[in-house]
């Protein structure tokens, strides 16, 4: 399942470093979708404080959906 993950990180200093949306690809669930953006995080800013994330919700594939109903006529 894919995520789209709204966050803003902060520095040490307490400076907003970035926020911004970004899907998680093929994660189990929201947990480890949070998890591995955090870790992902953590190694690209060493100075990073503390990351908010606003939100986490499953994206829903539309043409999967379809795909299911119609065959592979969509691929």
């Amino acid at each position: 399942m894919n995520y789209l993950i709204k966050y803003s990180v902060y520095s040490v200093e307490g400076y907003l470093i970035k926020e911004g949306t970004t899907r998680a690809k093929n994660k189990q669930n929201e947990f480890m979708a949070k998890v591995k953006f955090e870790e992902y995080l953590k190694m690209k800013y060493p100075k990073l404080d503390k990351i908010v994330m606003h939100s986490c919700t499953q994206e829903i594939d539309v043409f999967k959906n379809f795909s299911s109903l119609f065959g592979d006529i969509f691929k």
